[in-house]
Parts: C-alpha cells; sequence; structure tokens
C-alpha cells in the first residue's frame, strides 16, 4: 500500500500534465475559432476603414443615381372560375438618372403595346400566382424581364426594378 507522501507526490506528478493537456486544448480551440475571424480581422490589420472598402474593392460598385418613370394604374379581372376577383396595381419603373429621358420617351412610344401585353399577362394569373410577397416578387421579375427585352434590343437591362405602388386584389 502506498503511504500518503507517495500519493502526493504521483498527484504533483499529473497536476502538471493536465494543466498542459488543458492549455493545448485551448488553444486549439483558439486557432480554430481564428479561422473564422481572420475575414473580419485581416481589413483592420492591414489598414482598410469600412469606408475604404467599397471604394477599393473590385466586386463592390458604387450605387448609381436612381429615377422613376410612372407607368400607370392597371386592372384586370384574374383567371377565376366566376371572374368576381380582379388586380388593381399601379407600376412605377426604376431606372438610372442619367437615362432617364431617353427610356422614358422610349415607354411613351410604346406603352399601348407594353400595355396590352401587361393586361394579357396579368389576366392569365390566379390567386395562388399572386399570393404573398414571393408571388408578387416573381410578377415583378417577369414584368421587368419582358419590358426590358421588347424596349432594348441590344440586351442590357436599363429597368432596374418595376415596383408596384399599389397591389390591390378584390
Amino acid at each position: 500500500m502506498a503511504t500518503q507522501t507517495e500519493k502526493d507526490e504521483h498527484q504533483a506528478e499529473d497536476a502538471p500534465k493536465k494543466k498542459s493537456g488543458a492549455i493545448l486544448i485551448g488553444v486549439a480551440a483558439l486557432m480554430g475559432g481564428a479561422g473564422f475571424a481572420v475575414p473580419y480581422l485581416v481589413p483592420s490589420l492591414v489598414g482598410i476603414g469600412d469606408g475604404d472598402r467599397v471604394s477599393q474593392s473590385p466586386f463592390i460598385k458604387p450605387e448609381k443615381a436612381q429615377d422613376f418613370i410612372l407607368f400607370g394604374e392597371v386592372t384586370v379581372n384574374l383567371d377565376e372560375a366566376r371572374l368576381n376577383r380582379y388586380l388593381r396595381t399601379s407600376i412605377t419603373l426604376q431606372v438610372d438618372k442619367s437615362k432617364k429621358k431617353e427610356i422614358e420617351e422610349l415607354v411613351t412610344k410604346r406603352k399601348v403595346s407594353l400595355k396590352n401585353w401587361l393586361l394579357g399577362f396579368l389576366a392569365d394569373l390566379n390567386m395562388d400566382e399572386i399570393r404573398g410577397a414571393a408571388g408578387q416578387n416573381r410578377i415583378r421579375r417577369q414584368i421587368q424581364d419582358h419590358f426590358n427585352g421588347a424596349l432594348f434590343d441590344d440586351g442590357y437591362d436599363r429597368i432596374h426594378e418595376v415596383l408596384f405602388e399599389e397591389f390591390n386584389v378584390q
């Protein structure tokens, strides 16, 4: 049987091993966590401030000045069994400020054909297709794609957003 002094000696030898093991685990955890923090720390370490990051990054484009063109109001009966529901919406187009006059003239010139397409497109929709934010976003994207395709032959989208000022279903 071991005496008390022998037990104390063995415990004293094991204590540094336990402490060094805990320290190694702590260091490993810090280094693993540092991998996640590096993207957040590096810009501040190399002297890029938050204001500089936008202007120096080649991937982030500065916002262009935007302007709006009022397209107008459209009311259609929805594709429902008894045609007792209708949609009334008011549409505005978001474009670059520098191109507003050119686009506005083109929209005015071709408004009859655009509105005719829009009436047919919206009249083909049913309640399930227009329900919720997802339905409205999908409709906005489809209108934007058609308007850009119908107005501009070069493939560049000049209408950046189609915005609903009003979207009422009754």
